[in-house]
């Protein structure tokens, strides 16, 4: 015998995809996240190294900054004489 399903028998269904959904989004998220702060984490490293203590604004600066920054920071530090020459 077949028998109609109601409107509340797909809540528990959408309920997990939403779920599922979340989840996933979230560990991307994560991932991005923990691969930026580790780029900055590394960047920090070697501006001191190269240029000794660093001051607050410099470290949050670093610390705040998009993706895209950190990896051309990054490259700048290569060849950079100054922090002025890593964050033109």
């Amino acid at each position: 015998m077949v028998r109609a399903m109601k409107e509340t028998d797909f809540e528990p269904l959408f309920i997990e995809e939403l779920v599922r959904f979340g989840e996933d989004r979230g560990r991307g998220e994560g991932l991005e996240q923990g691969a930026r702060l580790g780029e900055a984490h590394t960047l920090l490293r070697q501006l001191r190294l190269k240029f000794g203590d660093l001051s607050p604004d410099t470290e949050t600066r670093v610390r705040s900054a998009s993706e895209a920054d950190l990896h051309r920071w990054v490259e700048r530090i290569l060849t950079a004489e100054s922090l002025d020459d890593v964050f033109e």
